[in-house]
């Protein structure tokens, strides 16, 4: 099957996308769609040296982490494909707790989180985060470049304090 471009209005749920990157392809699935945050995406493990044809394999694999994914006509086709749409598997549990924070402009660290529930559309402010809520999903939307940035430096969620 070829590789098709895709744009934001195409993209749905269960959509695999290939990417890549200085390391090699990588793989993310469109896991949710919500309201003004749009496309999340699970975030798929490893690098690959080619193109893989059995996505069933990558896409049953537990997510490294998911994270918001926007889409629009500005998307490289050359660097970002659509390889397929398979099943959300059923053991993955998707995210409706995240967190979010503003950084201190003299140390780059987040000195007061807040919890965001994308059910209710509420949020909280915490403080310092648990190690538990460090494994929280980030509340921010990123591009393909943003991504691709995060993919390329084993960036992690957990990082982000």
């Amino acid at each position: 099957m070829p590789k098709r471009p895709i744009s934001q209005r195409n993209l749905l749920i269960g959509d695999v996308l290939e990417i890549k990157t200085s390391r090699g392809y990588a793989y993310v699935q469109c896991a949710n769609k919500l309201p003004f945050f749009g496309n999340l995406i699970r975030v798929l493990p490893g690098f690959y040296h080619r193109s893989i044809t059995d996505l069933e394999e990558i896409v049953s694999k537990k997510e490294s982490y998911f994270t918001f994914f926007y889409w629009d006509k500005y998307v490289d086709r050359d660097i970002v494909y659509k390889v397929g749409r398979l099943q959300i598997p059923k053991d993955c549990v998707i995210p409706t707790l995240f967190r979010g924070g503003s950084k201190d402009p003299k140390n780059q660290n987040i000195a007061t989180w807040w919890l965001w529930d994308s059910v209710t559309n509420k949020e909280w402010k915490v403080g310092k985060i648990s190690k538990k809520q460090r494994e929280l999903p980030i509340r921010h939307i990123l591009n393909y470049i943003a991504l691709i940035y995060d993919l390329e430096r084993g960036w992690h969620p957990r990082d982000e304090h």
